[in-house]
């Protein structure tokens, strides 16, 4: 069983540029736009473009492992994202999409809910339990699964 902890690149937003943001959620787009322009857009964009080539590198190194591979940790990306596709490919499944249940949100700060922590599996585990913590020190809440070895998926 090979397991990797994976921490893909982050926004590196300040809070102030948070803030921003959440001010442009509320629709005050004219009192930030040239803050935005200059230094938010310029964060998303490199964040993007650095989390795509981290990506393609982690989904060529899973490619070169054989056996059961569990894949998990802050992706800092949603599961609808290109980083998330291309790391999933077809062979990687969602342990939350399997056994979890409703919406999955692990980011939690200045009112922006996101589920960009995940565990993706394949080989011959089975998930059976997944479970989201709810630890507030944290801008994350942790998330777990138990998995069951099933060797017959192996023959």
């Amino acid at each position: 069983l090979t397991i990797i902890n994976v921490h893909l690149t982050s926004f590196k937003l300040k809070n102030e540029q948070l803030d921003m943001v959440e001010n442009l959620i509320d629709k005050n787009i004219e009192a930030y736009k040239k803050d935005v322009t200059d230094s938010v857009l310029f964060k998303l964009k490199n964040a993007f473009k650095r989390r795509s080539i981290s990506s393609e590198i982690l989904r060529n190194y899973l490619d070169s492992i054989q056996g059961d591979i569990i894949v998990c940790g802050d992706f800092n990306d949603v599961d609808n994202s290109w980083s998330y596709h291309k790391v999933k490919g077809n062979d990687f499944k969602d342990a939350h999409s399997e056994v979890g249940c409703g919406p999955l949100i692990t980011y939690n700060f200045n009112h922006m809910w996101f589920g960009i922590d995940h565990i993706l599996y394949k080989g011959s585990l089975r998930p059976i339990k997944f479970e989201r913590g709810n630890l507030l020190s944290s801008d994350h809440y942790s998330i777990s699964c138990t998995f069951e070895i099933n060797n017959k998926l192996n023959k």
